[in-house]
């Protein structure tokens, strides 16, 4: 399921997407930052993590560009 494939960082997250985009099972709710780039860092198909800005960088992320 795609859905479970999105990952977010805080329920603030969790719930803008079930509003926006409402699935039948839910997201994939992490606790921080670090969990979400962990969860997409250890997994080979398709990951979507989205997390708010905080004030340490976590070193992974910046591997991406930002959109």
């Amino acid at each position: 399921m795609i859905d479970k494939s999105i990952l977010t960082e805080c329920y603030a997250d969790t719930i803008l997407l079930e509003v926006l985009v409402p699935t039948r099972s839910g997201y994939n709710k992490q606790n921080g930052c670090n969990a979400v780039a962990k969860a997409v860092k250890s997994h080979d198909g398709f990951r979507l993590g989205i997390s708010d800005k905080d004030k340490k960088v976590v070193k992974y992320l910046e591997e991406f560009e930002e959109i």
